[in-house]
């Protein structure tokens, strides 16, 4: 049953008003979430408003300690807060009773995708039952790094809600960072995707895609950056930026038997693009017999 936009807020003004109270003494008796959760931020609801993910949004721990954690096996705990419809929990008992399954909420690390339901526990099951699909066949909570986005959907009553926006999100760390170089996502943008693909990533652990040529540092301390404005750099995956000179290209440029810097004394430093040996001095000292 699809309701108006007058009836949604008619319920949101009832749940706030008779069920945030007794939610509370729920949430107290529940597992204890912590600051030391590792998801913090705001997602915003499009009917509800805000949703903080930490109590360290607000600096309300001393009074309420909560917040939504990601474990070491991607399953989401605890809960989030909002101040028109009160606790949306992460628990494993309050989704067991889901739409569809999976119920659990999980974060897979590759490919990144959240799954799941949470649920919105003031619902009363008598037009609104407070579930809330973390993926659907067109939509859905992902993550980048650290950073998480998507959207998920919260029926009639909460409308969509955003992970992400201009000037707000929900930010992970730890076990709620996606693995860069195993998310399926070309995060440095250079045409290459993942470990070992992208030369930019040394394993599937590796939490940087970037490679030296689009790291945005003078890695070659040469005053330029990058493909294409550093010469060293063949393309945007290559992984050197060191200039290729005479000095530094494993070749014996001129035939001396010795190749590159400090071998070669024709050679001043690694950028030298000479090899060439000094010429001899034509007036030799003679020591005195």
């Amino acid at each position: 049953m699809k309701l108006r936009f007058h009836q949604r807020i008619f319920l949101i003004g009832i749940f706030l008003t008779l069920g945030v109270a007794g939610i509370l003494i729920v949430k107290n008796s529940a597992a204890s979430a912590s600051v030391s959760d590792n998801l913090s931020g705001w997602a915003w609801s499009e009917n509800i408003g805000w949703i903080s993910f930490n109590c360290s949004n607000s600096g309300s721990c001393g009074s309420s300690n909560y917040g939504v954690n990601v474990k070491n096996n991607g399953d989401l705990e605890g809960y989030a807060w909002s101040e028109n419809i009160g606790w949306i929990s992460f628990e494993k008992n309050d989704v067991k009773n889901c739409p569809s399954t999976p119920c659990n909420p999980k974060f897979n690390k590759g490919p990144v995708t959240v799954e799941g339901w949470a649920k919105a526990l003031a619902a009363d099951n008598n037009g609104w039952d407070g579930w809330i699909h973390l993926r659907g066949s067109n939509y859905g909570v992902t993550a980048s790094g650290c950073s998480w986005d998507g959207y998920a959907w919260g029926s009639d009553v909460l409308g969509w809600i955003h992970f992400k926006g201009a000037n707000y999100g929900v930010t992970g760390s730890g076990d709620a960072c996606a693995v860069v170089c195993n998310d399926t996502v070309d995060n440095d943008g250079d045409g290459f995707i993942d470990y070992p693909a992208d030369v930019g990533c040394s394993s599937t652990t590796d939490m940087d895609e970037r490679n030296q040529c689009t790291d945005g540092l003078d890695n070659d301390a040469d005053g330029k950056i990058d493909f294409p404005a550093d010469s060293g750099c063949t393309s945007a995956q290559d992984n050197d930026e060191l200039d290729v000179t005479q000095c530094s290209d494993g070749i014996d440029n001129d035939a001396d038997g010795k190749i590159d810097y400090p071998n070669d004394i024709g050679c001043a430093t690694v950028s030298d693009n000479d090899e060439t040996d000094p010429p001899e001095p034509f007036f030799k000292e003679v020591p005195p017999e």
